[in-house]
């Protein structure tokens, strides 16, 4: 089987890279190690972070800015909320105006730069105006109401859906066990199945696989893992997308994040 573009693993960047390419009148098959979702795909969660702030990296906060935008109009596409634009908040254990230098404040620059319409909310207030948060462990609060989660497994299965209506050729549980190459060019690649799958261009969006297919990436790769923690609430409604939106804290340091309750 010969296609135009094929590409290597049906993760976010797979997907959209495919669904980007059929728009375009190419002829793309779109190939994944497992089910899709994939259950050990990055990709795969029910919450993503959908955030602007990322300390004094502009270049970083114009993407995110205009991932929302995409996110808004994917929710109109598919007809389906997949992005939850329930605000994000940065939490801080120092006051911002005399931590000027610190990854928290950076963030504030650009935001107050770019014209975001956020909220300051210091001290005490921070607790009273979301209960769930401790009344004493931070200085500062900044709410940007842009910005918020995407449930991630969901709009990769919603997003490879649409991509097979516009033509694109899906091919599940076909892990690639190496790239096919003659006279110094890829040609396509092989299964562990045995399958050969060949094109005229091959984009390998494998994420931690990736310097696995490519080796001489090995040196510029660094895989990493994050654990996660799921929490039983005693009071949801405390947790809900209303009382407590994204947030991260102390990001400078431990960097953790959390979500609105799910059920």
């Amino acid at each position: 089987m010969t296609t135009d573009i094929l590409i290597v693993g049906a993760g976010v960047f797979g997907v959209f890279t495919a669904i980007e390419l059929a728009r375009r009148d190419y002829k793309v098959t779109l190939i994944e190690s497992g089910e899709i979702p994939n259950p050990k795909a990055a990709s795969t969660d029910i919450s993503k972070v959908v955030r602007v702030e990322y300390g004094a990296d502009h270049e970083y906060f114009k993407m995110a800015e205009a991932s929302m935008t995409q996110w808004r109009k994917w929710n109109e596409v598919l007809n389906e909320e997949v992005y939850h634009e329930v605000g994000f908040m940065m939490l801080s254990q120092n006051d911002l105006d005399q931590n000027r230098n610190g990854y928290e404040s950076h963030s504030l620059k650009l935001l107050e730069h770019e014209g975001f319409k956020i909220e300051r909310i210091k001290g005490g207030e921070i607790h009273r105006r979301f209960p769930s948060l401790s009344p004493v462990r931070y200085e500062e609060a900044v709410f940007n109401p842009r910005g918020g989660y995407v449930k991630s497994g969901w709009a990769i299965e919603l997003l490879t859906r649409y991509a097979q209506s516009i033509g694109v050729l899906v091919l599940e549980n076909e892990a690639v066990s190496q790239l096919l190459i003659e006279e110094d060019k890829v040609k396509g690649v092989q299964t562990i199945k045995g399958h050969k799958h060949f094109a005229d261009q091959v984009v390998v969006s494998a994420g931690s696989h990736t310097p696995y297919l490519l080796p001489e990436l090995q040196p510029y790769f660094r895989i990493t893992g994050h654990p996660i923690f799921w929490l039983q609430a005693d009071k949801p409604e405390l947790f809900s997308e209303d009382n407590f939106p994204v947030f991260m804290a102390d990001i400078a340091h431990t960097g953790y994040y959390g979500f609105p309750y799910n059920k």
